[in-house]
């Protein structure tokens, strides 16, 4: 079986976020920064369903879906509800998000218990091309509470729009700030201290398919692939100069990555490989690729990138590889 297809848009796998420096959690019921402002006072904001008013200092966020949660505690809002979690694949620094209310699975937020929460705020980021599916929703939450939403169009550009756009609009612009200095920061660390191994490899992001007998590469617009590109990792010939998020290949087809001699896959914190991804590593095949008989097939736990924090983790992987090449 031969077979190629485009993976316009892949699953978003429930990810977790990588520590970062010396910035804290916040406790739960922290706000926004204007401390002095007064019991009520609102700020204008524009979310891609209009302007509305926001307060300026929110007591009780709650997280309708995916990334806010980790985007809220890395500017110092712990939300007051997620959606739900895997354990596996959360980072040990956020597992209070597992014990955190919860308001129905991810890309279906029950508004009845968000309602039950009383927030005076809610925010939700999704995909363009999920608006009109969940245009009832934000309807509905909009009687709830003032309710951002952010809309984006592809893994690698989501985490960073949204995150750069949230920040100012809750008070946070300065933790913003700070957070998108480090990433930026550790890529030109990167790009500085290993420009000559960086220029001398290629490299694969490998994963399951969506089908029975198949595999993804991973391109520089999925999320873990927009880190790699950022940190100036160049790819094979199948994924160079590409910008959509992946192609699907056949088992008979590793042949794509050959001329890459390094290859990276995703893995739960645990370190282990989900068993789709396993049994792509398991083809024979695939362990008769340069890379893998040279041992140059490396886990990447950070790979479901949601926010600046687990994205600068995921560079930190990548230094780590370079490293040792």
């Amino acid at each position: 079986m031969v077979l190629q297809r485009d993976v316009s848009r892949r699953a978003v796998l429930t990810g977790a976020l990588g520590a970062l420096g010396t910035l804290g959690l916040a406790a739960c019921g922290s706000g926004g920064g204007d401390a002095a402002a007064p019991a009520g006072a609102t700020r204008k904001v524009t979310t891609d369903l209009g302007e509305i008013e926001v307060p300026l200092n929110p007591g009780k966020v709650v997280a309708a879906d995916f990334y806010p949660p980790f985007i809220l505690q890395d500017l110092g809002i712990t939300p007051a509800g997620v959606c739900e979690y895997t354990a596996e694949l959360v980072h040990p620094a956020y597992r209070n998000l597992l014990s955190l209310p919860k308001i129905g699975p991810n890309g279906q937020p029950n508004v009845q218990e968000i309602a039950k929460l009383a927030p005076d705020l809610v925010v939700s980021m999704t995909y363009q091309s999920g608006r009109s599916r969940m245009q009832p929703v934000y309807d509905q939450l909009q009687a709830v509470a003032p309710t951002i939403v952010l809309l984006s169009s592809n893994q690698a550009k989501f985490w960073r729009e949204c995150a750069d756009r949230l920040a100012p609009m809750i008070g946070k612009d300065a933790e913003g700030k700070k957070l998108r200095a480090a990433y930026e920061g550790k890529i030109a660390d990167i790009k500085k201290q290993r420009a000559s191994r960086l220029a001398g490899h290629k490299w694969a992001y490998i994963s399951q398919g969506n089908n029975s007998g198949t595999w993804t590469l991973n391109m520089a617009g999925s999320a873990l692939g927009g880190v790699l590109a950022d940190a100036g990792v160049q790819f094979g010939k199948a994924a160079a100069g590409q910008s959509k998020n992946g192609q699907e290949f056949s088992y008979e087809q590793f042949s794509e990555i050959a001329d890459c001699d390094v290859i990276v896959y995703p893995v739960t914190y645990d370190g282990k490989p989900r068993q789709p991804v396993q049994a792509v590593l398991d083809q024979s095949t695939f362990r008769e690729l340069p890379a893998v008989k040279a041992g140059r097939l490396h886990p990447m736990p950070n790979y479901s990138v949601a926010s600046y924090r687990i994205a600068t983790d995921a560079l930190a992987d990548v230094d780590k590889i370079l490293a040792g090449l």
